[in-house]
């Protein structure tokens, strides 16, 4: 049954009250800020039990007042009891809704820091909020906070429950501005107070309660002060991210600043409207309609009816491109070359010297091969010149120790040191990070050859297949010779039988993402997958990998144990003297995965724990290959 709606007199007396989130704990009043109690102090300021993390906001309906001051109010709670509470824990019902929106933007209940912000509770705000007044509303999501602060607030403070005005007049949490006093021009430092030089910001109530530097129902302003404008305020518990300023409450600023205060108000409305403006802009050329996207009917086949050539990068893709015939066969480079003043455009000509080609001319040809002639520069010829030069390349090229003549057979003619490599150079720590390289694919491979379906499963770090770790990087001894380290462009992964992959998993044919989409039958498990490595040289390497069963939950993960062999070598110093920098490269990298302080190996995910061998192995890689040299890293020592 539908409930009936509320009577209109209980419509327009709707109202908000605040409540201790723990129902068992007396209700603290989010405004009041303790002075004078040390062990309240530290739960608010040290612990955080301030804003909604302490407080709440609950709907009711207002009943009448009692009292002779008319300070406690009956009020009908949202389950149908009436209850009496003080006015002043009594919030506006537009304010309270203002609150709630601020609460709304901190993410949605599953994700919200508030407790008491409710997947319920927000259903119920979303419906409710297109119900206000149009005035109070910029959209049907989002309230006009502007508009409420100029019409309803202007003029008002919000502040403590005992704030005294330089008239001597005691304030319980709300006031009147004196903004016709003026500003005093000199201040003095004694007693708890110091200088203040400006007030350049202002929060309102709501906006502070829910504001990690703040946290209490009042108005907060951005206070700079003037014997420390350029202290960094920002890492204490109310310091703000302008230099010389922190987020003061209003009861903690005295009346004779009331008109700094109203200024940083007024700002704050400006900036609010600038802003929504904005916004109502953004969201009225978002609501324009585009045209549909025009689509392009993409071709199946070649011109010519054979299959589209496969795009290297994205297999998804193909081309039909043939090359068209060089101009030069047509004889369209020669023929439509300008050859007389007319062919030019006005006011341009031929260079002179030379002067206009002629019918003959075949210099603009550059497809032709070149005439002896146009190589050589006769009149710079000097035979004892150019003897010495071919002498002193010659001996230069002899100096077989530390260099390399190249181009014997490319005719690219150029250098190549061999400092690295060469006869009188260090080769150990270079072998050590190929050895160690080679222990580190091994035990990659041994990894993909039976990895379990458990850490393919959705929510799993994501496992991608290591190409570079198949890749042939050690085809000689000359790592100068090894051109095919690095990643593939493609991966083409059919099962060991040559067939289609079942379609219950997939891999990624250019991230080498391995995805498991739901459970296979039990049956379809060991299941070994070929995979071939496609670079721009085509098929650089074939290989296999397996997914089995999940193992039992007491059976340790296999690739850990991996780490401890891997570490063991590294730090073998005699067998594997690594450069220093490169192993305390290495020795951070595995804080990953290894617990030096115990000596054994971390429980890591299949997924991380590729990741972080492949990065390893790539520097292994480039520092056998290059004879690589690294800085020591900060922090981390050379020797464990």
């Amino acid at each position: 049954m539908a409930a009936s709606p509320a009577p209109p007199q209980a419509a327009a007396n709707r109202v908000w009250y605040w409540q201790s989130v723990d129902d068992k704990q007396e209700l603290r009043h989010p405004a009041l800020i303790p002075k004078d109690d040390p062990a309240l102090a530290k739960k608010v300021f040290l612990e955080g039990q301030k804003g909604p993390k302490y407080t709440k906001l609950s709907k009711a309906v207002f009943s009448a007042t009692q009292g002779p001051d008319k300070s406690i109010v009956s009020l009908m709670e949202e389950q149908g009891r009436l209850t009496e509470v003080p006015r002043n824990v009594t919030l506006q019902w537009f304010e309270g809704l203002l609150l709630l929106e601020e609460v709304d933007s901190k993410g949605p209940p599953s994700q919200n820091p508030i407790s008491w912000w409710t997947a319920e509770f927000k259903k119920w705000f979303d419906q409710h909020r297109p119900s206000i007044q149009e005035k109070f509303r910029l959209d049907e999501r989002r309230l006009n906070a502007a508009m409420y602060v100029e019409k309803r607030l202007y003029n008002t403070a919000f502040t403590g429950p005992n704030f005294i005005d330089d008239e001597g007049k005691e304030h319980e949490f709300r006031r009147e501005y004196k903004g016709n006093n003026p500003v005093p021009t000199e201040g003095e430092e004694k007693d708890g107070y110091f200088k203040v030089m400006d007030i350049v910001g202002y929060l309102p109530p709501w906006e502070a309660f829910v504001h990690e530097k703040c946290g209490f129902y009042q108005d907060f302003y951005c206070v700079r002060w003037l014997e420390h404008k350029d202290t960094d305020f920002s890492k204490t518990e109310n310091g703000a991210t302008e230099l010389g300023c922190t987020w003061e409450p209003d009861e903690c600023i005295p009346s004779q600043l009331d008109p700094m205060r109203l200024a940083a108000k007024q700002a704050w409305v400006t900036a609010r409207r600038e802003k929504d403006a904005q916004l109502r802009k953004r969201k009225s050329q978002s609501a324009t309609p585009t045209p549909p996207p025009r689509l392009i009917k993409k071709a199946r086949k070649r011109r010519d009816g054979a299959p589209l050539e496969k795009d290297l990068l994205n297999p998804e893709l193909g081309h039909d491109f043939v090359p068209d015939l060089p101009e030069f066969q047509h004889g369209e480079v020669r023929s439509r070359w300008p050859k007389h003043p007319k062919d030019y455009p006005p006011g341009y000509g031929a260079a002179s010297p030379p002067g206009f080609c002629t019918n003959s001319c075949d210099c603009m040809d550059d497809a032709r091969a070149q005439q002896p002639w146009e190589v050589r520069k006769s009149w710079l010829e000097d035979a004892n010149r150019s003897n010495a030069a071919d002498q002193a390349i010659q001996h230069f090229s002899d100096q077989h120790s530390y260099v390399r003549r190249r181009g014997t057979v490319s005719k690219q003619h150029f250098f190549e040191a061999l400092a690295i490599f060469g006869p009188g150079a260090d080769h150990r720590a270079a072998k050590a990070a190929g050895d160690l390289a080679e222990t580190i694919q091994n035990c990659i491979q041994e990894t993909l050859a039976n990895i379990p379906i458990s850490e393919l499963a959705q929510g799993q770090p994501p496992v991608h297949l290591p190409g570079r770790s198949y890749s042939p990087w050690k085809l000689s001894n000359d790592p100068l010779l090894c051109d095919l380290d690095y990643e593939p462009l493609r991966y083409k992964v059919t099962t060991n039988s040559g067939n289609m992959l079942p379609g219950w998993v997939s891999v990624h044919p250019v991230s080498g993402l391995i995805t498991v989409h739901k459970q296979p039958p039990r049956e379809a498990l060991p299941l070994v997958l070929a995979f071939e490595l496609i670079s721009t040289e085509g098929i650089t390497s074939r290989s296999h990998f397996s997914i089995v069963a999940a193992p039992p939950d007491s059976v340790p993960r296999a690739w850990c144990k991996l780490t401890a062999r891997v570490v063991e070598q590294y730090q073998d110093r005699t067998n594997c003297p690594l450069e220093s920098g490169i192993f305390a490269s290495i020795s951070k990298h595995f804080l990953e995965a290894w617990d030096y302080s115990n000596r054994s190996p971390k429980e890591l995910s299949l997924g991380p724990w590729l990741a972080m061998m492949a990065r390893v192995l790539k520097m292994l890689r480039s520092a056998w290959g290059t004879n690589m040299h690294l800085a020591p890293v900060r922090g981390v020592p050379l020797r464990r």
